[in-house]
């Protein structure tokens, strides 16, 4: 599915710019093969290029010679000119097939989830089990963080000279965060080289997290800094700050009390 989509995106382009010569926007062919040329550059996504020799290019066709009964770029709408998986199976809908950024979030909880039952090889099997499933169930306190802030616990201590996560992304099942590392007057900044990579933390309780907003600054040598206000409880913040942004389907989760 993710291989396929620089070839949709094509797709979408040419399409587009079929539409806009029947509008007699973009006649000329060498338009049209601008376009055809501008899409495959910009939307490879990594895959390999084929290089077009001048013998691969035919003769024009007859614009007579497509039917608009098997194609017509103003009326096909994207369900129509795509593979519909309706009828292929005894299902009306088959569940297996979702879109392209739900399969990567799919990918990563289930990575988060494995790497939480490989750090804990010394309970039992049963406890292993319960544990995961409890961290997917509570998922969903994830979303209630704030993006671009820093994230703590209640009950560890604050420290000048201590590296605090910033949250780069939260939800739906679990945070992406990055470490900042203190520089001096209260500033922080990004760590070097690899210790720069993302991880991702899975969190099932909103009562001990604590967050600070981190506020972007420029540092010694025109350097990108962040500078942290006061520490909150996650719950302060929900009540004082993001109480009118919730969405109604997280205030309505029976386990989300309210401060």
């Amino acid at each position: 599915m993710l291989t396929s989509l620089p070839s949709e995106l094509t797709f979408n382009d040419l399409r587009d710019a079929a539409k806009r010569s029947r509008k007699s926007q973009q006649v000329q062919p060498e338009d049209l093969h601008t376009v055809a040329s501008k899409s495959c550059v910009r939307r490879n996504m990594g895959c390999q290029s084929l290089d077009v020799m001048n013998s691969d290019w035919g003769p024009a066709m007859d614009r007579k010679s497509i039917r608009s009964t098997i194609f017509n770029g103003l009326r096909q709408s994207d369900v129509s000119l795509g593979i519909s998986a309706d009828g292929l199976t005894r299902h009306r809908v088959n569940h297996l097939l979702t879109k392209p950024h739900i399969f990567v979030q799919n990918l990563e909880i289930f990575e988060a989830l494995r790497d939480l039952w490989e750090g804990h090889l010394d309970m039992s099997e049963d406890n292993r089990t319960k544990e995961i499933m409890d961290s997917f169930r509570h998922g969903w306190v994830s979303q209630l963080v704030p993006l671009h802030w820093c994230l703590g616990f209640v009950d560890e201590e604050h420290s000048i000279c201590k590296n605090y996560p910033i949250v780069l992304r939260a939800g739906p099942h679990h945070l992406l965060r990055m470490f900042l590392k203190p520089i001096g007057n209260g500033a922080y900044t990004l760590l070097h080289g690899d210790k720069t990579k993302p991880d991702r933390l899975l969190v099932s309780n909103f009562e001990n997290l604590k967050v600070c907003q981190a506020i972007p600054a420029i540092g010694p040598k025109d350097a990108l800094v962040w500078k942290l206000r006061p520490w909150m409880s996650l719950k302060d913040y929900l009540a004082d700050h993001a109480m009118p942004q919730i969405s109604c389907h997280l205030l309505s989760c029976p386990k989300f009390a309210a401060p």
